[in-house]
């Protein structure tokens, strides 16, 4: 492991106690009025890969889970989980290969008509870590910041041709190459609706950046990966 990425994930792994001990500031909050609740929550991501040519692919991913919250002070909320992400890697398009409709029939050629594709996809379990705070009185609004730690668990690999407007697999397949662990760290800005008495559904729009590399062994992507995604959490009350 290079210098660079284990500052990374010191600095990471360092927002990890800041939160504890953050929690620990609101012991004068009084266990009465404290609430804690469990839920389902499910999170569509549009992630964006900046490759080391300087060329960023966009693929739709998705992140569901179970999630545990406290009230840890009047505004404040602790929140916590099990993740399982899906994320998919398109890797830089390869148009060396020539099929036929390539050719225009006049002895010309148009590269970019076809080419071939590698596509990663892999699969992560994750424990978030986060602070909800919500500022207003009514506590609808609320701001979330946090980190999550990310295992690699299964990795998936494949060659794609686009040949001629249509997408075929190629049966030889991709070797599935070792993917990091990640560290990413969220920011954004919700609202909760309260579904009578037991229940809750929060709606949060945010952000996300990656402190890690995607691929331990690739040097395709940069370490810029980032995502926008719309956190939907139902959570029933205790």
């Amino acid at each position: 492991m290079t210098k660079h990425k284990f500052d990374l994930m010191k600095l990471s792994l360092s927002i990890v106690p800041f939160l504890l001990l953050l929690c620990s500031s609101f012991q004068s909050y009084s266990q009465e009025e404290s609430v804690q609740s469990f839920g389902v929550k499910v999170n569509p991501l549009w992630t964006s890969f900046e490759s080391q040519h300087e060329e960023s692919y966009n693929e739709l991913n998705f992140s569901m889970g179970i999630a545990y919250s406290r009230k840890i002070g009047p505004k404040w909320k602790l929140i916590t989980g099990l993740n399982y992400t899906k994320l998919n890697f398109n890797g830089i398009k390869d148009f060396s290969p020539l099929w036929g409709c390539d050719h225009n029939g006049n002895g010309g050629v148009d590269i970019f008509n076809s080419w071939r594709q590698i596509r990663m996809e892999s699969t992560f379990l994750g424990i978030p870590l986060e602070l909800n705070f919500s500022p207003l009185k009514n506590r609808s609004i609320f701001i979330s910041g946090g980190a999550e730690y990310m295992v690699n668990i299964i990795n998936q690999g494949s060659i794609i041709h686009f040949v001629c407007g249509e997408e075929d697999l190629d049966p030889s397949g991709a070797e599935a190459v070792a993917n990091n662990n990640l560290i990413k760290v969220k920011l954004g800005i919700g609202y909760e609706i309260l579904l009578g008495a037991n229940f809750t559904l929060a709606i949060e729009p945010h952000v996300e950046y990656y402190l890690t590399d995607a691929f331990s062994d690739v040097n395709e992507f940069k370490n810029s990966i980032s995502a926008i995604g719309l956190s939907i959490r139902l959570m029933m009350n205790d």
